[in-house]
């Protein structure tokens, strides 16, 4: 065997030094700082150049960048504006938490970008895809973007995520939610200021309650239970903001314009009538509510007493309605304030003027149908309308009774003797 075997000196197995690529001298894997992807496990470059480089550049460009003058400000390295931290999206690699473009240049970005891919053409996109986690070739329909995984995968991986970490998802919701609160608030109000956002939320709202009827009735028959009925302290502030003269006022004028609205009207009637048995339960509660406290039940018949003496015409028409209802004839929407106004203080029987000053006398102001409600026989029934109602002398209605105004003679049509 030569003597060149024997004198060689045997390599390392693994390597001490590396040559850098800015100096170009070979040095130690020690003065070399660790990259995962680099030669032997360290940066190409050595520490000193490394240093060399940073300092050439200045600052940092979060030291270069202007301080905001507020905690809950921050400046757009786009717009260079400082706004509030809500205008910026979340972003967990930053110090604040938040991203360093505002969400206005972001948009705009975003716009510009896509306008930029729609003008030169998307790339063709297959109509086929097979999804990694069913294994199972799928329209490209059925994906969200370019995610590998169809949307029943991710779907069916979210619903098990959440079944799993209900608890955390739940407390991290309250959390954000509370720290926000006014901004949720704010930003619900403008949103449904939009009529067409106020539209789509009310058919939503019509359809999941369509939907899930039985659910929603079980769920407000649980909260009245946990709130009017087993919870003392909130039953007592509901009494003391009753109390509240503006209240009474506000709910006074709200159930006034829903009473006479005709469609709220009409739906209680269907209601009342496809759920009697409800409708006697509320019945008998209201019952048992005023027998059960005298005070209450004394207050109602003092308010119902001065309201048949502030408001003669409206007693009056119910209980003309009520003989409407029971003859079986047409009743409509009357106002006996609009009749007044339409033909004025003037009997159509006498064809003489009435006083309104007059109180239970002949000369005193009455209403009469013009085609009687309960006819002779052989003669046609009349309506409960404002068209078939008008002004009369009080005698000159007991007069009539329900004969036409044609049968009535000379003697009848004389008027009131005061």
């Amino acid at each position: 065997m030569s003597e060149l075997y024997h004198t060689a000196v045997q390599l390392p197995l693994f390597a001490l030094s590396k040559v850098c690529t800015r100096c170009h001298q070979e040095k130690t894997l020690e003065e070399y700082s660790p990259h995962p992807h680099g030669m032997h496990g360290k940066q190409s470059r050595c520490k000193q150049c490394m240093r060399e480089i940073t300092r050439k550049a200045g600052p940092k460009l979060s030291e270069a960048r202007p301080q905001p003058t507020s905690p809950d400000s921050k400046f757009c390295t786009k717009c260079h504006t400082e706004k509030p931290l809500i205008d910026f999206h979340p972003c967990p690699r930053t110090k604040d938490k938040r991203a360093n473009t505002c969400k206005e240049c972001y948009n705009r970005q975003a716009r510009e970008k896509q306008a930029r891919d729609k003008a030169q053409g998307y790339p063709h996109r297959p109509e086929q895809k097979r999804c990694p986690k069913c294994s199972i070739e799928k329209p490209i329909e059925e994906f969200s973007g370019n995610s590998a995984h169809c949307k029943a995968c991710i779907r069916a991986y979210s619903h098990r995520h959440y079944l799993a970490n209900r608890e955390n998802r739940l407390t991290q919701t309250h959390r954000y939610y509370n720290a926000h609160k006014q901004w949720y608030k704010e930003y619900a109000h403008d949103y449904y200021q939009h009529p067409e956002h106020k539209t789509h939320r009310n058919a939503w709202s019509r359809h999941y309650r369509r939907k899930n009827l039985e659910r929603m009735r079980a769920y407000n028959r649980a909260y009245l239970h946990r709130t009017r009925t087993g919870n003392p302290t909130w039953q007592a502030k509901e009494r003391a903001y009753n109390q509240r003269p503006e209240t009474k006022a506000k709910k006074h004028a709200y159930n006034h314009r829903r009473h006479l609205d005709p469609n709220f009207r009409a739906y209680k009637q269907a209601y009342n009538a496809a759920h009697p048995e409800q409708a006697r339960a509320q019945a008998e509660r209201k019952r048992l509510q005023f027998a059960a406290n005298p005070e209450l039940r004394k207050q109602r018949f003092q308010a119902n007493r001065r309201w048949r003496q502030a408001n003669p015409h409206r007693v009056m028409e119910q209980s003309r309605r009520r003989q409407a209802h029971k003859v079986g004839t047409a009743v409509g929407n009357v106002s006996y304030t609009h009749i007044l106004a339409r033909d004025g203080y003037h009997c159509y029987i006498c064809d003489k003027p009435i006083d309104p000053t007059l109180k239970k006398c002949d000369g005193a102001l009455s209403f009469d149908h013009r085609i009687p409600l309960r006819p002779r026989p052989g003669n046609p029934k009349g309506t409960h309308t404002e068209e078939n109602i008008h002004p009369t002398h009080l005698v000159c209605n007991f007069r009539k009774n329900n004969r036409r105004l044609e049968d009535m003679t000379p003697f009848d049509r004389r008027g009131p003797d005061c």
